[in-house]
């Protein structure tokens, strides 16, 4: 009878060693195929046509600033609540289309997404920076600039930091390489 309670109990710790190795090995597929998925999902949407426009909005913002036809400042004062009254918007791209302003905040979000994926481990960061580091970072500075100066804005009035402003600093962290 000892004999027999033993192989039971082996049994039962063997079924339930391998239920658990087979639902771990599975989790960890499901994981590495959501990391994939949300990845060229992240890479697709920023070579598509509809985000080519703000991409070539923030670049034009990025010579404006660049050439000081327009101040960092007056661009951060417009990301930031309550903000600068006078905060720099830019014109329509196209009329009847987004200005500069929208433009740079469509960006940001998608900033905040790749940021957002990253933390949540979502994000396969090696494929992601080979993908998009160079492309960011002809961006990169312009979104450095403008949070550096929205935080500092923000913490003069004193108001609550944008907490896009630590996102844009961890995908430059994580994704843009090296200059």
């Amino acid at each position: 009878m000892a004999s027999f309670l033993t192989a039971l109990a082996a049994s039962i710790a063997g079924g339930a060693t391998g239920a658990f190795g087979g639902t771990f090995g599975a989790l960890q597929l499901a994981k590495r195929t959501d990391r994939r998925t949300v990845t060229d999902q992240l890479v697709a949407e920023f070579f598509s046509a509809d985000f080519l426009k703000h991409r070539i909005a923030v670049h034009e913002l990025r010579t404006a600033v660049d050439s000081q036809a327009v101040s960092v400042a007056s661009v951060a004062g417009g990301f930031w609540d309550p903000g600068r009254p006078d905060y720099y918007t830019g014109p329509p791209v196209e009329p009847g289309e987004l200005n500069q302003h929208q433009h740079l905040e469509a960006y940001i979000g998608y900033i905040v997404r790749l940021a957002r994926a990253l933390e949540g481990r979502r994000l396969d960061q090696d494929s992601a920076r080979a993908a998009l580091g160079m492309h960011l970072s002809w961006h990169d500075r312009i979104v450095q600039r403008v949070a550096s100066v929205t935080a500092q804005q923000a913490r003069e009035h004193p108001s609550v930091v944008p907490d896009w402003t630590l996102k844009a600093e961890l995908v430059h962290l994580k994704l843009v390489p090296d200059r």
